[in-house]
């Protein structure tokens, strides 16, 4: 950049020896040229041609650059790209020196291989690199998606750096009077699909049911081999990824069967030697019969290098990518590598203060969603406020439950108010909760009054901290989105929009008139709660929280609940509920 330098004053300085010059038009017409880090030819995705990846094995020798003037005047730009002293470049860009307040704005960004000999970007070329939408799924893995604004000023140059991803859908991005540094990054991947071996070595498939692993996705339910559920924790030198942990413990991804574990990992290709963790958790069945996921096995990668297993690179890995593995022999399933069984861990109890700092920690080993089976729930009388545990049931089905094969069931008649409860998050402030949802079914069958009629999620709440009895927040489900026969899930947040109502008004049964702050509002959003009442926590001493069956529901109401989740930050927690195998 220095020998640049050099020659841009060069050339100043001839042009001095003729003429005066006007700093604006003489700044407005300078030639400047944008820095790229030096392409890499062999670089590309670690996958196979069949997976529809094609990265970095060609040269780019053009840049496709888009960018709109403050008056709206968009232009594109198709500079050469050129080597100097190691590093790649652009040819020179000419944009007009802006107002100290103007701006132009970087719309696309693309490096392209020229094939037809034409001006300018065609079909029949190739793009090589592309910077990634604000929006799109790539853009966690740039630092600077596209847009952005920037500004030109007169005797100001100014270098941008823009990360580029190695064969992604490309998007548009832009620069002034100024030179930009690229760097290119990779999203590489790995494919993982495993088999869990329940042929009574030292476990069978009644072990297994009533679990994740009882799905229908299994039409014969828990076999003797069925596909290992997973989580796979990716670290970039000791950094956790984007979307890490992956999964394929979700409907989305069928539960495993059928496809591996996908793993992307972003490779930054002018960075050599970075260091990539997969850590491998399996679900698996505890002592006390609840579900988590248990730290099998470490691998690691050097950028592009072989899938390591310690020291050893894992053999006979298809391709290079696709993983076969098992926990425990599985009759003839060929696989690449064969996990021991570790001895099962011990239940824990979850307090809502084990979420607070970070990611749960069972037995020292992090998890974002631990699966307890009815852990710490028990039936509740709201008339008497005493636990009761014959006034419910967990029970089979109905139908096909959001987790296992089972839920909770409650059947009220008359005014009688039931919950399914727990006392376990007592204490909770309510700034801290990231995630509140629970799944319902409503059946026709025997159910008398409104078919709009749902459980509904309540707890105690102490606003001020004085932990004294002040009533219930309650979050009832739409009655124009409740459905019969068909499980729904709700979420109680909403990303802050849910709507809340408080037991202590006089339109719910309450004594007073308003709200501790003053606001009449039957309703009001999670977000306002929170704004009004910055201190407001789960009550401590009396933390009761739970899902109300009952009045004010109609005489002969049924309810089933299930997948009641509850989080803080990025880890949650996930309660299966399930009849005793």
């Amino acid at each position: 950049m220095k020998k640049l330098f050099l020659i841009l004053l060069a050339a100043l300085t001839i042009i001095s020896c003729n003429k005066k010059p006007d700093p604006v038009s003489s700044l407005s017409t300078q030639d400047v040229s944008f820095g790229i880090e030096e392409i890499n030819s062999n670089a590309g995705l670690k996958a196979s041609p069949a997976d529809g990846w094609n990265c970095a094995t060609i040269n780019p020798d053009h840049a496709w650059i888009t960018i709109t003037a403050p008056d709206g005047t968009k232009s594109d730009y198709y500079p050469q790209l050129f080597t100097l002293d190691g590093k790649l470049y652009t040819q020179s860009i000419k944009l007009p020196v802006l107002a100290d307040d103007g701006k132009y704005t970087v719309n696309s960004f693309l490096l392209y291989k020229e094939s037809d000999g034409q001006a300018g970007y065609s079909t029949s070329d190739t793009i090589v690199y592309g910077t990634p939408m604000a929006n799109s799924e790539f853009a966690v893995y740039v630092d600077k998606p596209v847009t952005f604004q920037f500004g030109v000023t007169a005797f100001s140059k100014a270098e941008i750096s823009v990360q580029v991803l190695c064969f992604n859908p490309a998007v548009y991005q832009s620069f002034g009077f100024e030179w930009y540094s690229v760097q290119r990054i990779a999203v590489r991947l790995f494919k993982f699909f495993g088999d869990l071996c329940l042929n009574a070595d030292p476990y069978s498939p009644s072990d297994y049911v009533y679990s994740l692993y009882d799905q229908p996705q299994l039409p014969l339910g828990v076999q003797v081999d069925v596909p290992i559920l997973v989580k796979m924790r990716v670290y970039k030198n000791g950094v956790e990824v984007p979307y890490s942990p992956f999964t394929n413990a979700t409907l989305a991804t069928n539960y495993g069967v059928g496809a591996p574990l996908i793993v992307y990992y972003p490779d930054n290709l002018d960075i050599p030697n970075e260091v990539f963790t997969f850590e491998l958790y399996i679900l698996v069945k505890n002592a006390g019969g609840s579900f988590s996921y248990q730290l099998y096995n470490t691998f690691n990668c050097i950028d592009d290098g072989p899938l390591m297993d310690g020291e050893t690179p894992v053999p006979n890995m298809f391709d290079d990518v696709l993983l076969y593995y098992a926990l425990g022999t599985c009759d003839n399933s060929p696989t690449d590598l064969i996990f021991n069984w570790k001895p099962q861990l011990t239940d824990v109890t979850v307090q809502a203060a084990d979420l607070v700092n970070g990611p749960l920690v069972v037995n020292g080993l992090p998890n974002d969603q631990v699966f307890y089976k009815n852990a710490n729930w028990f039936f509740y009388n709201d008339e008497t406020d005493e636990i009761d545990n014959t006034l419910g049931s967990f029970v089979v089905g109905p139908d096909t439950p959001p987790l296992g094969a089972g839920s909770a069931q409650i059947t009220v008649s008359g005014t009688e108010r039931r919950n399914l409860a727990t006392f376990q998050f007592a204490g909770t402030p309510l700034t801290t909760i990231t995630t509140l949802k629970f799944s319902t079914y409503n059946p026709t069958s025997g159910n008398g009054g409104s078919a709009s009629s749902s459980g509904f999620l309540f707890f105690n709440v102490d606003f001020n901290g004085s932990d004294t009895w002040q009533n219930r927040l309650i979050f009832v489900p739409s009655a124009a989105e409740v459905a019969q026969n068909t499980w729904q899930e709700w979420d109680a947040l909403q990303n802050g929009d849910a709507l809340w109502s408080w037991s202590g008004l006089t339109a719910n049964g309450g004594s007073n008139t308003q709200w501790p702050d003053g606001s009449t509002d039957t309703y009001r959003t999670w977000s306002d709660i929170l704004t009004a009442f910055p201190n407001a926590r789960i009550a401590l001493a009396n933390g009761l929280l739970g899902i109300r069956v009952g009045s004010p529901n109609p005489d002969g109401f049924t309810e089933n609940i299930d997948a009641f989740k509850f989080g803080i930050g990025l880890s949650f927690i996930t309660f299966d509920f399930e009849p005793t195998p």
